[in-house]
């Protein structure tokens, strides 16, 4: 048996934090001594998966006093749900050999009814994001053992990203950390600096796919993630309007939900498979249907745009 090691995503947290720090507002402040900063990089429990949090906050933790440390029984209470979460999501894992997303480049996935297609990579996605699921529970279940508050132990909020009306939704509340490092430390001082939302969007996930490496399928998803992005905030200003507080309402947030998944799946899948050919190959198979949901979707804030200019 082989054993490998990818530092890959060490290093990426440490990333996280050393330029998060620059943006913080104890940077201001007095420097930190070496072995402070050395402690706060390499601190443990959120060291190999994340959630990352400020110097600020690892200083307030490293010097609790012993009476507000947990007892064990406050730490089962606090850990049993996620650990629980993690076991649940841990069976999906297991399927990912199933239902392999790389069936989705194959001549016979392609002759195959678009629903059946769609399904089977709903299945297969799903499938992949709970290896991410299972190892950020455990690594929520760790750090709220030692003391962390809830809010800086959770790195997902799975219901927001499986049932999101829109992407932002979805985007704000996968991989927090991250998602947080990126607005405070790209995202805002772009806008700051006279960028419009939009231009902001797409140097942010250009960043972040930067951060997560060079394969094309990352640039892929992040492209089409500031597509996404900037069509769900026009809907949102021309469309959604029409609809709240009507009787068609719900109607529509359930359309909503089901349009992200489609463009998730779309969007999602070319990080998986990472390759260029590979994705053009996916895109075909699944018959483009992302690209065919974004273009009616900005037909219909352009007809509507236009219409509202003419009132």
């Amino acid at each position: 048996m082989i054993w490998t090691t990818d530092v890959t995503g060490v290093i990426m947290l440490l990333t996280i934090k050393m330029t998060s720090y620059d943006y913080s507002p104890e940077s201001s402040d007095k420097k930190p001594r070496f072995v402070e900063w050395f402690g706060y990089a390499y601190f443990f429990p959120s060291f190999l998966t994340g959630p990352t949090i400020t110097f600020k906050e690892y200083q307030e933790f490293i010097t609790k006093k012993p009476k507000d440390i947990y007892s064990l029984k406050e730490a089962f209470y606090d850990t049993y749900d996620p650990i629980l979460k993690a076991l649940f999501t841990l069976g999906f894992v297991f399927m990912t050999k199933k239902v392999p997303i790389i069936y989705s480049l194959t001549n016979e996935f392609g002759e195959w009814s678009i629903l059946n297609r769609i399904g089977y990579m709903y299945v297969a996605i799903f499938c992949l994001r709970c290896k991410y699921y299972f190892a950020w529970f455990l690594a929520e279940a760790n750090c709220r053992m030692i003391g962390l508050t809830e809010k800086q132990s959770r790195n997902i909020n799975i219901l927001h990203i499986e049932l999101g009306e829109n992407v932002r939704e979805v985007l704000s509340n996968w991989n927090i950390c991250t998602a947080n490092w990126l607005k405070n430390s790209v995202y805002k001082p772009l806008t700051r600096n006279n960028y419009s939302a939009t231009t902001a969007t797409y140097i942010t996930n250009f960043v972040s796919a930067f951060w997560h490496g060079f394969y094309p399928g990352y640039y892929f998803t992040f492209l089409f993630g500031g597509i996404m992005t900037k069509l769900g905030r026009d809907f949102y200003h021309y469309v959604w309007p029409k609809f709240k507080d009507t009787i068609f309402e719900y109607p529509y947030r359930l359309f909503s939900i089901l349009t992200v998944i489609l463009l998730l799946i779309f969007g999602g899948t070319p990080f998986q498979i990472y390759g260029f050919n590979d994705t053009l190959v996916f895109y075909r198979n699944i018959n483009y249907i992302g690209f065919i949901i974004i273009g009616l979707g900005f037909l219909i804030v352009r007809v509507l745009r236009i219409k509202k200019k003419e009132n």
